[in-house]
């Protein structure tokens, strides 16, 4: 997706240059300046001010663990401000860390520091430069660490870009960043996080999901901790209102006292075990999101990617537990299925489907021994003649292509919901075009543009809806074909029946033959029949 900014990156350094002294003075006198995790389950120990800068130690830990940095690390902290976070990595982990950020007073104060720290010289490097433009050859280094940061970049996709382009294959990028919650925005909020922030994205939890996957990415791992975010800023307001500055700047800590809290309902910050995530409140400021990516050393360098989201309000119907691989490898493949099924929306159905892509071929070969593809590609052959030109209708990872090429056909447009669907498909070299879109939404090919449109496994609860079939005549010439399956169930209880026959009544299609019911996940849901529909277009 494109990205959109109000403000550019003169005004974010202005801003930070200008701001050192508050955040000093609120956040950490040491300059560390990013959100923490805190301990719910443990309760709260320590005043304030320990509680909150454990919280951010315990972020860092966290991310960390899920990166795997170490001594043979080299890491890239995109956004360092003034370098404690590249300080604690580089003592913690004993690797080779360099900070970059845009404010030149914040670099400075960096670089100060790491002179009274003579045991990390070698270790530590600090440089002014543009997260959308980072000074480094490809593959430099092997982990991309960022805190804060890119919601404040106006090419984020960019950004995204430039930390694939730096990681090295097997590289791991990590970061946390604000997303919008949802579209529409309370004047508080808009005035005491987006404008006060100098901050405007077009991210929500799950497109930001399918950037890193159109980048290359991999993504292993996105949480919502928005909980964490809200306790964040109720603590920094309590730190605001008793902090002591220069002179002149108390009028300043009064407003951010103020401002920490006004973007937030009250049930938000009064729970110390953490605040209320409900999604009723359209006025919530942005959910910060954490993301961890991993370059494998593959031929086409592509990156793996963990991500975790922080704010104060989920997206609409966000996952509940953490969604990544790593955790879906302890649920077998009929409850990922039923994880696919649930999704609340065609955003969070495309990231489910990137998440599972690339083991989505071999949980339906040894699980379900999916024959659907076969049986549908060998009825498309008795209708379609070789050369045709086919839409390959949701066509996840390419199974019926490959079932297309092997009778011969090459001719074909994969098309789906997911990038990382498609990019196991473009994998397999049956396919010589691809486009993501959504079946039920128009499509953008030309009306009559195929000979022949064949869907396998896409009508079904929480995939693509009875309107689809529109879209489908259209863009098949008169006297070409649509292919389906179709589970008998799901045709009678969700409509689809009654759309084939309006459509047969108004001339749309004709019935050419409907295959008896046969069992396709014989090994997993033996119980389970499907049929294939042949339909000619008038």
């Amino acid at each position: 997706m494109e990205s959109h900014h109000r403000f550019s990156e003169q005004e974010t350094e202005a801003y930070y240059d200008a701001e050192d002294v508050i955040y000093r003075s609120v956040w950490d006198a040491d300059g560390s300046v990013h959100w923490g995790v805190f301990d719910h389950a443990n309760g709260a120990n320590g005043s304030i001010r320990d509680q909150f800068l454990a919280a951010g130690i315990r972020l860092n830990e966290l991310m960390v663990a899920y990166a795997g940095i170490n001594a043979d690390s080299r890491v890239l902290d995109v956004g360092c401000g003034n370098g404690a976070t590249a300080t604690w990595l580089c003592r913690a982990t004993d690797a080779h860390v360099t900070g970059i950020d845009l404010s030149g007073v914040r670099i400075d104060n960096a670089r100060a520091a790491l002179a009274t720290a003579p045991e990390l010289a070698g270790k530590l490097a600090f440089e002014k430069a543009s997260t959308a433009e980072l000074p480094f050859p490809a593959a430099a280094v092997t982990h991309v660490w960022s805190q804060a940061t890119i919601y404040h970049v106006p090419d984020k996709v960019q950004a995204i870009q430039e930390a694939h382009r730096v990681l090295q294959p097997g590289g791991a990028f990590i970061f946390d960043d604000l997303i919008k919650p949802r579209p529409d925005i309370s004047p508080a909020a808009r005035q005491f996080v987006y404008d006060r922030l100098l901050f405007d994205t077009d991210f929500s939890f799950y497109s930001y999901i399918a950037t890193l996957r159109d980048t290359g990415f991999r993504v292993l791992q996105a949480r919502d901790l928005s909980s964490h975010l809200a306790q964040s800023y109720s603590a920094l307001s309590r730190l605001a209102a008793t902090a002591q500055g220069p002179d002149g700047y108390q009028e300043r800590f009064d407003y951010l006292a103020d401002a920490y809290l006004k973007p937030w309902p009250p049930s938000t910050t009064r729970n110390s075990a953490g605040p209320s995530t409900s999604a009723s409140n359209p006025g919530s400021p942005p959910p910060a999101a954490a993301r961890f990516a991993r370059r494998r050393a593959t031929t086409t360098r592509r990156c793996r990617c963990r991500c975790a989201a922080i704010g104060n309000h989920p997206v609409p119907s966000p996952p509940t537990e953490p969604i990544h691989m790593p955790e879906l490898a302890h649920i077998n493949a009929p409850e990922r299925v039923q994880w696919i099924y649930s999704s609340a929306n065609n955003d969070e159905l495309a990231a489910r489907y990137d998440l599972w892509a690339q083991e989505y071929d071999a949980d339906l070969a040894n699980t379900f021994a999916w024959l659907a593809p076969r049986i549908a590609a060998e009825v498309l052959a008795e209708h379609v003649p070789a050369g045709a030109k086919i839409l390959d209708a949701g066509a996840g990872t390419g199974l019926v292509g490959l079932e297309l090429q092997r009778l011969g056909y090459t001719d074909i447009c994969a098309m789906d919901i997911s990038p990382g669907m498609l990019a196991q498909a473009r994998a397999k070299g049956c396919y010589n075009d691809f486009r993501r879109m959504t079946l039920g939404q128009p499509l953008a090919f030309d009306t009559n543009a195929y000979d022949a449109v064949i869907s396998v496994g896409v009508f079904t609860p929480g995939h693509a809806p009875r309107n689809s079939f529109d879209e489908l005549a259209r863009v098949a010439r008169p006297g070409g074909h649509i292919i389906f399956s179709l589970r008998p169930d799901t045709r009678l209880e969700m409509g689809f029946r009654e759309q084939q026959e309006r459509m047969e009544n108004a001339g749309v299609w004709t019935l050419v033959t409907a295959t008896a019911p046969f069992r396709p996940l014989p090994k997993g849901e033996p119980e389970v029949e499907h049929q294939i529909w042949v339909y000619r277009v008038n």
